[in-house]
């Protein structure tokens, strides 16, 4: 399902305008983003947690020579389902 997809679903199933939805679903990816921007969790309670994670800086291998590689630290966006939407995926 694309951004346009779930747009349509959540105005059709909650009885608002698809200009309403978008906005709707804009404000929450901006705020989402500015949150994770500034290293806060976000936790909707038994549905997904969605974090920052810092990965260490390690050994790799260039994979054209397989050579010995620095690969710097960095943080990554993660998400993580909770119980209560894992169960509900799994009835389907």
């Amino acid at each position: 399902m694309t951004k346009h997809d779930f747009i349509n679903r959540m105005a059709e199933m909650h009885s608002i305008t698809k200009k309403e939805s978008e906005l709707i679903v804009d404000r929450f990816n901006s705020t989402l983003t500015d949150c994770l921007a500034i290293g806060e969790e976000v936790s909707f309670s038994n549905m997904y947690k969605f974090g920052v994670k810092q990965m260490k800086a390690r050994i790799g291998a260039d994979p054209r020579n397989q050579m010995p590689i620095q690969i710097k630290g960095r943080k990554v966006p993660y998400c993580r389902f909770g119980k209560g939407l894992k169960e509900v995926v799994e009835k389907l």
